[in-house]
């Protein structure tokens, strides 16, 4: 039945709704945004020598809180509309959508709250160097290149490949990628590392299974930065 359709949806994103309360409570987000809106409707606090930095982070703090209080409201509300309309299956289906839509939201603002480190929200360079396996491991970085063109598109980044190097047969030897966009190298941390690919590959005629390697560096977009020498020191 679709009541317990219903339920089980909602009976399953209830872990992640109580992961996005702790954390809200436990990194004190209410109390820092409370002491940033305080701040920022002081009546001279144009002077104030950091109210750019300041008025930033309130904006942030400002956008998770709004994700915050839909989430959480929201999931109450159709909570208690489930048990109301537990008769009526035409208000069911609709409800239904709303709880659909309301997974997406809990996902993202997950993923949003566990990128919360300084350089998460910079942008990167992510480099693909194919291993020592010839024409395996380039047609392995070319894939892992396209699985991140693709990540890119459905994630709203934009993504400008400023190095690209074919392989010989075909794939890639190497190719470095500037992503630019919301949270690119907390996305693309993780990436970081050697990736392994086991397979019977199209390009061996004898049909034998080969190991592919490949490597891939994420670095973030430092600033830039006003280095000052002192000619003494030269």
């Amino acid at each position: 039945m679709l009541i317990d359709d219903l339920h089980e949806q909602l009976k399953d994103i209830a872990p992640d709704i109580q992961t996005i309360i702790s954390f809200w409570s436990n990194a004190q987000l209410e109390k820092k945004f409370q002491l940033l809106e305080s701040l920022s409707q002081e009546e001279e606090f144009w002077k104030n020598p950091k109210q750019t930095e300041i008025s930033k982070e309130l904006q942030q703090i400002r956008t998770i809180r709004d994700q915050y209080l839909d989430i959480t409201i929201n999931y109450k509300e159709l909570s208690e509309l489930v048990e109301l309309f537990a008769n009526n299956e035409n208000e069911l289906c609709k409800i239904s959508s709303e709880i659909s839509s309301l997974r997406k939201k809990v996902i993202a603002l997950k993923i949003q709250l566990l990128l919360n480190e300084p350089s998460d929200a910079s942008n990167c360079f992510v480099h693909i160097h194919a291993g020592a396996a010839g024409t395996e491991s380039q047609d392995w970085a070319n894939m892992l290149l396209r699985m991140y063109y693709r990540f890119c598109e459905r994630n709203n980044l934009n993504v400008d490949t400023i190095d690209y190097q074919p392989g010989e047969e075909g794939g890639i030897k190497s190719a470095t990628l500037f992503i630019r966009g919301k949270n690119p190298y907390g996305y693309f941390k993780s990436e970081h590392g050697v990736h392994r690919l086991v397979r019977i590959p199209p390009f061996d005629a004898n049909k034998r299974r080969h190991t592919s390697f490949t490597s891939i560096m994420v670095t973030p977009e430092v600033p830039d930065l006003d280095v000052v020498i002192d000619p003494k020191d030269l």
